[in-house]
Protein backbone atom coordinates (compact mmCIF):
# COMPACT_ATOMS: atom_id res chain seq x y z
CA UNK A 1 0.00 0.00 0.00
CA UNK A 2 0.99 3.64 -0.54
CA UNK A 3 1.51 5.81 2.00
CA UNK A 4 -1.98 7.74 2.01
CA UNK A 5 -3.43 4.57 2.45
CA UNK A 6 -1.44 3.84 5.67
CA UNK A 7 -2.42 7.15 6.35
CA UNK A 8 -6.27 6.35 5.55
CA UNK A 9 -6.43 3.31 7.76
CA UNK A 10 -5.06 5.18 10.66
CA UNK A 11 -7.34 7.37 10.36
CA UNK A 12 -10.42 5.49 9.94
CA UNK A 13 -8.81 3.23 13.10
CA UNK A 14 -8.93 6.46 14.86
CA UNK A 15 -12.45 7.33 14.03
CA UNK A 16 -13.66 4.33 14.92
CA UNK A 17 -11.93 3.99 18.55
CA UNK A 18 -13.29 7.49 19.33
CA UNK A 19 -16.68 6.39 17.95
CA UNK A 20 -16.59 3.74 21.06
CA UNK A 21 -15.29 6.28 22.95
CA UNK A 22 -17.90 8.92 22.39
CA UNK A 23 -20.31 5.95 22.37
CA UNK A 24 -19.78 4.99 26.04
CA UNK A 25 -19.85 8.95 26.59
CA UNK A 26 -23.29 9.15 25.40
CA UNK A 27 -24.51 5.66 26.78
CA UNK A 28 -23.21 7.27 30.34
CA UNK A 29 -24.36 10.62 29.81
CA UNK A 30 -20.53 12.02 29.89
CA UNK A 31 -19.89 10.46 32.93
CA UNK A 32 -18.65 7.02 32.37
CA UNK A 33 -18.07 5.02 35.21
CA UNK A 34 -14.51 4.15 36.06
CA UNK A 35 -14.44 0.17 35.75
CA UNK A 36 -16.79 0.98 32.31
CA UNK A 37 -13.34 3.44 30.97
CA UNK A 38 -10.94 0.24 32.22
CA UNK A 39 -12.79 -2.09 29.68
CA UNK A 40 -12.96 0.62 26.96
CA UNK A 41 -9.21 1.16 27.18
CA UNK A 42 -8.39 -2.77 27.59
CA UNK A 43 -10.34 -3.36 24.27
CA UNK A 44 -8.80 -0.56 21.93
CA UNK A 45 -6.23 -2.65 20.55
CA UNK A 46 -8.76 -5.44 19.36
CA UNK A 47 -10.95 -2.42 18.23
CA UNK A 48 -8.35 -1.20 16.35
CA UNK A 49 -6.91 -4.65 15.26
CA UNK A 50 -10.33 -5.98 13.92
CA UNK A 51 -11.51 -2.54 12.19
CA UNK A 52 -7.81 -2.36 10.10
CA UNK A 53 -8.14 -5.54 9.27
CA UNK A 54 -11.52 -5.27 7.71
CA UNK A 55 -11.34 -2.38 6.42
CA UNK A 56 -8.46 -3.58 4.61
CA UNK A 57 -10.19 -6.58 3.11
CA UNK A 58 -13.43 -4.84 2.45
CA UNK A 59 -11.32 -2.45 0.05
CA UNK A 60 -11.79 1.06 1.43
CA UNK A 61 -8.47 1.96 0.40
CA UNK A 62 -8.08 1.26 -3.26
CA UNK A 63 -10.05 4.34 -3.90
CA UNK A 64 -10.11 7.68 -5.47
CA UNK A 65 -12.36 9.62 -2.96
CA UNK A 66 -12.44 12.85 -4.48
CA UNK A 67 -14.82 11.11 -6.93
CA UNK A 68 -16.77 9.23 -4.12
CA UNK A 69 -20.44 8.46 -5.04
CA UNK A 70 -23.47 6.90 -3.05
CA UNK A 71 -21.92 3.13 -4.10
CA UNK A 72 -18.77 4.43 -1.62
CA UNK A 73 -21.18 5.22 1.44
CA UNK A 74 -22.48 1.15 0.93
CA UNK A 75 -19.33 0.26 1.23
CA UNK A 76 -18.16 1.97 4.05
CA UNK A 77 -21.25 1.20 5.95
CA UNK A 78 -20.66 -2.38 5.06
CA UNK A 79 -16.89 -2.43 6.46
CA UNK A 80 -18.45 -0.59 9.62
CA UNK A 81 -21.13 -3.26 10.01
CA UNK A 82 -18.47 -6.64 9.62
CA UNK A 83 -16.14 -4.68 12.33
CA UNK A 84 -18.51 -4.10 15.05
CA UNK A 85 -20.06 -7.73 14.21
CA UNK A 86 -16.44 -8.99 14.41
CA UNK A 87 -15.63 -7.18 17.68
CA UNK A 88 -18.85 -8.15 19.32
CA UNK A 89 -18.72 -11.79 17.93
CA UNK A 90 -15.12 -11.50 19.40
CA UNK A 91 -16.14 -10.03 22.71
CA UNK A 92 -18.19 -12.85 23.31
CA UNK A 93 -16.68 -15.90 21.76
CA UNK A 94 -13.43 -15.49 23.53
CA UNK A 95 -14.88 -13.98 26.60
CA UNK A 96 -13.25 -11.00 26.39
CA UNK A 97 -14.45 -7.59 28.54
CA UNK A 98 -17.69 -6.57 27.21
CA UNK A 99 -19.01 -2.97 26.72
CA UNK A 100 -22.51 -2.65 27.05
CA UNK A 101 -24.76 -3.48 24.06
CA UNK A 102 -25.98 -0.06 23.07
CA UNK A 103 -22.27 1.07 23.06
CA UNK A 104 -21.78 -1.38 20.38
CA UNK A 105 -24.97 0.46 18.32
CA UNK A 106 -23.61 3.75 19.03
CA UNK A 107 -20.30 3.30 18.26
CA UNK A 108 -21.42 1.58 14.97
CA UNK A 109 -23.62 4.62 13.71
CA UNK A 110 -20.81 6.98 14.89
CA UNK A 111 -18.18 5.00 12.39
CA UNK A 112 -20.38 5.58 9.70
CA UNK A 113 -20.64 9.22 10.28
CA UNK A 114 -17.16 9.50 11.42
CA UNK A 115 -15.39 7.40 8.10
CA UNK A 116 -18.28 8.96 6.04
CA UNK A 117 -17.95 12.16 7.02
CA UNK A 118 -14.12 12.00 5.95
CA UNK A 119 -14.62 10.65 2.65
CA UNK A 120 -17.23 13.02 1.61
CA UNK A 121 -14.89 15.89 2.78
CA UNK A 122 -11.92 15.17 0.14
CA UNK A 123 -14.87 15.35 -2.51
CA UNK A 124 -15.85 18.83 -0.84
CA UNK A 125 -12.40 19.75 -1.19
CA UNK A 126 -12.16 18.86 -4.91
CA UNK A 127 -15.21 20.79 -5.70
CA UNK A 128 -14.53 24.11 -4.04
CA UNK A 129 -10.98 23.81 -5.44
CA UNK A 130 -12.71 23.05 -9.00
CA UNK A 131 -14.97 25.88 -8.30
CA UNK A 132 -12.52 28.60 -8.17
CA UNK A 133 -10.73 28.21 -11.00
CA UNK A 134 -12.04 30.10 -14.56
CA UNK A 135 -15.03 28.35 -16.09
CA UNK A 136 -16.96 28.87 -19.40
CA UNK A 137 -20.45 28.40 -18.72
CA UNK A 138 -21.92 26.05 -20.97
CA UNK A 139 -25.91 24.40 -21.59
CA UNK A 140 -25.80 20.20 -22.00
CA UNK A 141 -28.58 19.30 -24.69
CA UNK A 142 -30.72 16.29 -24.13
CA UNK A 143 -31.89 15.25 -20.49
CA UNK A 144 -30.53 11.65 -21.17
CA UNK A 145 -28.07 9.50 -18.72
CA UNK A 146 -25.41 10.96 -21.43
CA UNK A 147 -26.45 14.07 -20.55
CA UNK A 148 -26.32 14.03 -17.00
CA UNK A 149 -23.07 12.75 -17.30
CA UNK A 150 -21.99 14.81 -19.42
CA UNK A 151 -22.93 17.56 -16.71
CA UNK A 152 -21.04 15.75 -13.71
CA UNK A 153 -18.02 15.10 -15.51
CA UNK A 154 -18.14 18.68 -17.21
CA UNK A 155 -14.72 20.93 -16.58
CA UNK A 156 -17.34 24.21 -16.81
CA UNK A 157 -20.05 25.52 -15.18
CA UNK A 158 -23.49 23.51 -16.51
CA UNK A 159 -26.08 26.77 -16.40
CA UNK A 160 -28.74 24.19 -17.37
CA UNK A 161 -29.92 21.87 -19.79
CA UNK A 162 -32.45 21.32 -22.84
CA UNK A 163 -34.33 19.22 -24.17
CA UNK A 164 -37.38 18.32 -26.74
CA UNK A 165 -39.19 16.23 -24.45
CA UNK A 166 -41.82 18.78 -22.69
CA UNK A 167 -42.00 15.99 -19.24
CA UNK A 168 -38.77 17.14 -18.35
CA UNK A 169 -39.71 21.15 -18.84
CA UNK A 170 -39.49 23.06 -16.11
CA UNK A 171 -37.47 20.54 -13.70
CA UNK A 172 -34.29 20.06 -12.76
CA UNK A 173 -31.38 17.53 -12.27
CA UNK A 174 -28.66 17.48 -10.16
CA UNK A 175 -29.89 21.24 -8.95
CA UNK A 176 -29.51 22.15 -12.81
CA UNK A 177 -32.90 23.50 -14.53
CA UNK A 178 -34.20 22.19 -17.45
CA UNK A 179 -34.13 25.64 -19.70
CA UNK A 180 -36.13 24.46 -22.26
CA UNK A 181 -35.96 22.93 -25.94
CA UNK A 182 -33.20 23.21 -28.00
CA UNK A 183 -34.79 25.47 -30.59
CA UNK A 184 -35.40 27.96 -28.06
CA UNK A 185 -31.28 27.78 -27.59
CA UNK A 186 -30.66 31.04 -29.13
CA UNK A 187 -33.66 32.68 -27.32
Amino acid sequence: MKLHRYILVVLDVFLVVLSFYLAHLLRFEWLIPPENLEKLVTLIPVIAGISAVTFVIVDLYNRLWEYASIQELVDIVKAVSISVGALVISVYFLDLVRLPRSTYIIAWLLGIFFIGSSRLWWRMVREYLMSRTSQSRVCVVGVSEDGVLAARLAKNEVVGFVDDDLRSQKTSIMGIPVLGTPSEIRQ
